[in-house]
């Protein structure tokens, strides 16, 4: 490999390329450490890999859930996304010396897998059921805390075998960015020039709140963004979710899919049925990409 990067002079543009980056994608699994480390290098993927979807499977297994009571305080546009739940209450009745019935009160159980939160932070109007489900959905799942601690001390280990100062430099060395420091200096110089732009949205969204809710309003917490994001767009420019919504079937979707690969890539994309057994749904959708030269 080493050989034919040092005559590359002889080999095309593309063909360098690809030399180059079949020996970075080799290098970076240790091909060139010794054996002995090369090993450790191969069970700390393996473990890595482990974990990363150990990470992935705590938050499907224990997305986190919010306990809402009464069943008012969750707009109707929402209870698609949460389950009925009840609890007896006790009933409050004139005669204190008679017996003290129960009643079932109705509420909403709102689980805080991402699509759920984003859609309860836009959409509720309740300032104490975003704050909730905003701080449950990124505290939980807990087992993750120490996956993360695991994930942490896997990557690093593997940096330094590898040669590196930090996993960031692992990471980012076959890139174009090449090391952290130009990444975090690129983030900084990005930083700065939306700075301006971000301290005036923000300035705007709070504005906004206090206008809605008076000066006992406060300050923008971060419960608050998406909602007012949402309610001030919809006010300033007429918008309505559910109307924009309505463009976008999954018909027209389609429909614009293959209108952006045919310009884009002079590709026609046609539906095919589905041979017996290869779908588990009856909604999925098969797809054919033909390129006229291909």
């Amino acid at each position: 490999m080493k050989k034919a990067e040092q005559e590359c002079h002889m080999l095309s543009e593309e063909t360098q390329r690809g030399i180059k980056s079949l020996r970075v994608d080799m290098e970076r699994g240790g091909i060139h450490l010794c054996p002995e480390k090369l090993d450790r290098v191969n069970k700390l993927d393996i473990e890595i890999s482990h974990l990363c979807r150990e990470y992935t499977e705590n938050i499907v297994i224990d997305p986190g859930t919010v306990d809402i009571y009464p069943s008012s305080r969750i707009p109707k546009n929402l209870h698609h996304l949460v389950k009925p739940i009840y609890q007896s209450e006790p009933l409050i009745t004139k005669d204190l010396s008679g017996p003290k019935g129960t009643f079932n009160e109705r509420g909403f159980r709102i689980t805080t897998d991402p699509r759920t939160l984003d859609s309860v932070l836009q959409l509720s109007s309740d300032d104490e059921v975003r704050k909730m489900v905003y701080i449950r959905g990124n505290s939980v799942p807990h087992a993750n805390v120490d996956v993360l601690k695991r994930l942490i001390s896997a990557r690093d280990e593997q940096a330094q075998i590898m040669g590196c100062g930090s996993y960031a430099e692992l990471a980012v060395k076959p890139n174009m960015a090449s090391s952290p420091k130009v990444v975090m200096s690129f983030l900084l110089e990005m930083s700065k020039m939306v700075q301006a732009k971000s301290t005036e949205e923000l300035n705007l969204l709070t504005k906004f709140k206090r206008e809605k809710c008076g000066h006992s309003g406060g300050d923008l917490r971060p419960w608050d963004e998406a909602y007012y994001t949402t309610l001030m767009k919809s006010s300033l420019y007429k918008l309505d979710s559910s109307v924009v919504s309505s463009y976008f079937s999954l018909s027209n979707c389609i429909e614009g899919l293959k209108v952006l690969v045919k310009s884009l890539f002079g590709v026609t994309c046609h539906r095919i049925p589905l041979a017996p057994g290869e779908s588990w749904d009856p909604q999925v959708l098969k797809l054919c990409l033909h390129h006229p030269e291909e």
